[in-house]
């Protein structure tokens, strides 16, 4: 992140090459802050969703590690950003809509059945 925003100020890059960037900074920001601010069951649910999300994108990540060496994909780290863009987004809207609102979705307790 910080050598993106070096590039872009020093070296005259597009600005665009921060939104992905960005779009986790502000993300995590927005995390910690509905983590602070929840009650304490609310803080244990959002801590489980973040390891599950995020043992999931790990395994998802390895494989395509494995395949790039193997030459039949060459763009992991704008799909390192995007991926895990994605699963920063699931988090915060999971966080936002709690155990009660995720249990209120379609198939939401199934959901919930992964995640505990």
């Amino acid at each position: 992140i910080t050598a993106t925003i070096l590039h872009i100020l020093y070296q005259g890059a597009t600005w665009y090459l921060a939104i992905l960037p960005g779009i986790s900074i502000i993300g995590r920001l927005i995390l910690v802050v509905r983590l602070f601010v929840s009650p304490p069951d609310e803080q244990c649910f959002i801590l489980k969703v973040m390891g599950k999300l995020m043992a999931g994108m790990l395994v998802f990540f390895a494989i395509a590690v494995v395949l790039s060496f193997m030459g039949h994909f060459t763009t992991v780290a704008f799909l390192w950003l995007t991926v895990s863009d994605l699963h920063l987004l699931i988090m915060i809207f999971l966080a936002f809509l709690g155990i009660r609102g995720t249990a209120r979705l379609p198939f939401g307790l199934h959901l919930l059945q992964l995640f505990f």
